[in-house]
C-alpha cells in the first residue's frame, strides 16, 4: 500500500488490497485525490475535495465526501459508487 503527498494540494492512493481504509478530514488536508490500483476493498475519503481521479480497481467500493470534480476509468469489474 502506498499513501503518499507528493506536494501541498495532491494525495496518491495506491495498491490497497483487500482493506478497510478511511481518510477523515483531519487526516488529508489536500485538495486533490488519485486512487488507484485497489482491489477488494472498502475506501472512504470523508475530506471534501477539488478533484478526483479514481482508476485501475477491481471488485473495491469508494465512498467520497463533496467532490468537485471526479475522473472515473470504467476498465474495472463490479464498481460501487456512493
Amino acid at each position: 500500500m502506498k499513501d503518499s503527498n507528493s506536494n501541498k494540494s495532491s494525495s496518491f492512493i495506491e495498491g490497497i488490497s483487500k482493506q478497510l481504509y478511511v481518510k477523515k478530514p483531519s487526516e488529508l488536508k489536500r485538495s486533490f485525490v488519485k486512487i488507484v490500483n485497489c482491489h477488494e476493498s472498502v475506501i472512504y475519503i470523508l475530506a471534501p475535495l477539488r478533484y478526483a481521479i479514481i482508476y485501475g480497481w477491481s471488485d473495491a467500493s469508494i465512498v467520497l465526501g463533496a467532490v468537485g470534480k471526479i475522473h472515473i476509468w470504467f476498465q474495472t469489474f463490479n464498481p460501487t459508487f456512493v
